[in-house]
């Protein structure tokens, strides 16, 4: 498997993360992770806007040191629960 880069250079290992305790590990995605400019692009909303959100921990967020990224399942999720409530 590639990178996100597109080269087919193998990367491993692999970050696991565990949420909940020890007992419940979830499973590593061969999805790339996302920027910040990735996430407003994809919900067509402002840096400021999804950076106010982080702050506050209400958004799903990967820190990485000073950095922030994001697992696109997790946002497609958190969108999915943002918008059940508006039906």
């Amino acid at each position: 498997m590639g990178n996100c880069d597109g080269n087919d250079e193998t990367l491993s290992p692999r970050l696991s993360v565990v949420r909940g305790g020890a007992s419940s590990a979830s499973t590593t995605s061969d999805e790339c992770l996302w920027t910040l400019d990735e996430v407003c692009a994809y919900l067509k909303m402002g840096k400021t806007w999804v950076r106010t959100r982080v702050a506050a921990g209400t958004f799903p967020v990967v820190r990485l040191g000073a950095a922030v990224r994001f697992r696109p399942a997790e946002v497609r999720e958190w969108l999915d629960g943002q918008t059940k409530g508006a039906r």
